[in-house]
């Protein structure tokens, strides 16, 4: 996707935010109102402390008492630059990615960040950490990038094909898959160094994947498109009853979260290993990350922070109006 199309995404998603309180009976709860209002657009949870969230502007969010408190670091790298995605490889070493070629570094959990050359202008839209130092992004017109030291130097693959890539995930160091534009799916079993088309039939955008082992796994996309497979992509089942998802993390092998898309907009939950969902929440929100079973952050448009410690039982978001947190 490119980055005029991701930026009318989230604007649209923003716009469609549901200001709507909920029944107050809930776990989910609100923890951001005002920290920042730039959309956020990914986080990863190191720990049940230490949370890290990036986004527009080259936003990045962080809290290190479980998200009682969060300091927000704006321009980071000295850009405006969109961040889309953020990885960490152990406790303290992660990288976020973004527009234009955005690499930034950081060595000590998020409390710093430092520039690293990419060698492109293309927008980076997804992040795995392969280890080893072994790192690769997905980008668009057709393109990954990949060190092999620990996110200091990159190298392009060109696999020869026109997708643009929306999302990466990789079930061992070596065999992964990136999704994109017209269905495009692309399998590796080499870590990335080469690709095999394993595509599905349909005009609309792929915007994640999830495999449970290297056979089994699914696509999403827009409008709802989801994909199964039991044999690494040789062969794609269809199914399209599931609402349009955004991204999707699961905590163990039967119990998932997802993050809505444009038409969606809400937080899904499924306790049988992706075959059903349920929607849980209504809030902006466009990624999501657990620290464990229990504890979790979701964060969306307007800088939205939500946080649950019992496994999203019950949600709703707590909001006081002159946006100060509202904290179990």
């Amino acid at each position: 996707m490119n980055i005029s199309g991701r930026i009318i995404l989230q604007v649209l998603l923003i716009a469609m935010m549901n200001l709507s309180f909920l029944n107050a009976q809930t776990t989910w709860r609100w923890l951001n109102g005002s920290v920042q209002s730039n959309p956020l657009d990914a986080v990863q949870a190191l720990d049940s402390n230490i949370v890290i969230a990036v986004g527009a502007v080259a936003t990045i969010v962080r809290t290190t008492d479980g998200g009682n408190n969060w300091t927000p670091q704006y321009h980071v790298g000295g850009s405006d630059n969109y961040l889309s995605d953020v990885v960490f490889s152990d406790s303290k070493r992660g990288i976020a990615v973004g527009q234009n070629g955005t690499v930034l570094l950081t060595t000590n959990a998020g409390e710093s960040w430092f520039p690293q050359s990419s060698g492109t202008q293309s927008f980076l839209s997804a992040l795995a950490y392969l280890g080893n130092q072994k790192w690769i992004a997905a980008a668009d017109a057709g393109k990954f990038f990949r060190s092999t030291n620990d996110g200091i130097t990159w190298n392009s693959i060109i696999p020869g094909c026109t997708y643009s890539f929306n999302a990466l995930h990789f079930v061992t160091s070596d065999i992964g898959v990136a999704v994109g534009t017209s269905g495009g799916i692309l399998r590796t079993t080499d870590g990335g160094l080469t690709w095999q088309d394993k595509s599905v039939s349909t005009i609309y955008s792929l915007r994640g994947a999830f495999f449970f082992n290297p056979d089994t796994g699914f696509v999403w996309g827009d409008i709802g498109v989801f994909f199964r497979t039991t044999n690494g992509g040789t062969t794609w089942m269809s199914r399209s009853y599931i609402p349009a998802f955004w991204k999707v993390t699961f905590v163990n092998s039967q119990i998932g979260y997802a993050t809505g898309a444009i038409s969606s907009n809400s937080l899904y939950k499924t306790t049988d290993s992706g075959e059903s969902w349920n929607r849980v929440s209504s809030e902006n929100v466009l990624a999501v990350s657990f620290a464990n079973e229990e504890k979790g952050f979701c964060v969306g448009g307007d800088g939205t922070i939500i946080r649950t410690q019992d496994s999203g039982k019950k949600l709703a978001k707590l909001f006081e109006s002159d946006s100060k947190f509202l904290l179990p």
